[in-house]
């Protein structure tokens, strides 16, 4: 794009609203996610277990656009941008993976696949409450395998690196962009590499360019539209007929002339790549 005549400030406002866009659809649809109450013969319940994770980081999603609504007014916001706006992205990513199955046990097994990871990896989960009482970290794990063993369904392996690419190209595939590329870039920020940190630095301190607040809501921006319209097609159905054009595509046709506007300040700029 040609360079225009807005002020970093003005940007600035125009990124803010994108996010507050997304702030707005991510915790309204997770008011609205369904309860899941059916009954289920055994010790877990993934339907249950299905509303819970999405419900969840829907409102993580909110949470970290509310955080980026307010943060990118800032012309002193350097790199922990892209630790927020990385964030956003893996619950989006977690979000799609999971509900994008072909069947509803297809996405109870997806759903119960992520489970497992995170209560095996996760530091905070020690003890667990079962329908015949209390269960360490090892019985619970072996629960959940048993719960998806008697599913009759098959899913790929969890990996949240395979679901952030998949969720990037199913955005951004048909543009001239490697897909990997923007969430390898947040990465690099988040992680402190000193190529990222280096694209940073003006007069000895770390400030976010243009373009990386340009780069950081677009991205996040297209990646939620997809989640969202796959969750809103999910087999299992997690949300009310309706609730996605109501809830999400009213506020994405609002946001569409201030998206275009930030488009315009978008001048393709790709200083590095970091493969990962």
């Amino acid at each position: 794009m040609g360079t225009t005549t807005r002020t970093d400030k003005e940007v600035r406002s125009f990124a803010g609203s994108l996010w507050k866009g997304i702030e707005q659809g991510a915790d309204a649809l997770a008011v609205e996610i369904r309860t899941r109450d059916l009954d289920w013969e055994g010790q877990i319940d993934p339907d249950f277990v299905l509303s819970q994770m999405i419900a969840m980081n829907l409102l993580a999603v909110g949470d970290h656009a509310r955080s980026m609504k307010t943060l990118i007014l800032s012309p002193k916001l350097g790199p922990s941008s892209a630790t927020i706006a990385r964030g956003a992205v893996e619950s989006l990513a977690r979000i799609r993976w999971v509900t994008i199955g072909a069947t509803a046990d297809e996405v109870r097994v997806r759903a119960l696949s992520v489970l497992h990871s995170d209560v095996n990896k996760s530091a905070f989960a020690t003890e667990f409450v079962g329908v015949e009482g209390e269960l360490d970290r090892r019985e619970y794990l072996d629960l959940v395998t048993a719960q998806k063993r008697a599913i009759n369904a098959t899913a790929p392996s969890w990996a949240l690196g395979t679901a952030v690419r998949e969720a990037a190209a199913d955005a951004w595939g048909n543009a001239d962009l490697d897909e990997w590329t923007p969430y390898s870039q947040l990465s690099s920020f988040a992680h402190g590499m000193m190529p990222a940190l280096g694209a940073l630095l003006v007069d000895g301190q770390l400030r976010l360019p243009r373009q990386e607040i340009v780069n950081h809501a677009a991205f996040v921006l297209g990646i939620a539209d997809r989640a969202v319209h796959v969750l809103g097609r999910c087999p299992l159905p997690l949300l009310p007929d309706g609730t996605v054009a109501q809830l999400w595509e009213s506020i994405i046709l609002r946001l569409e002339p201030l998206r275009r506007q930030l488009a315009e300040e978008d001048n393709g700029d790709r200083p590095f790549r970091v493969q990962g």
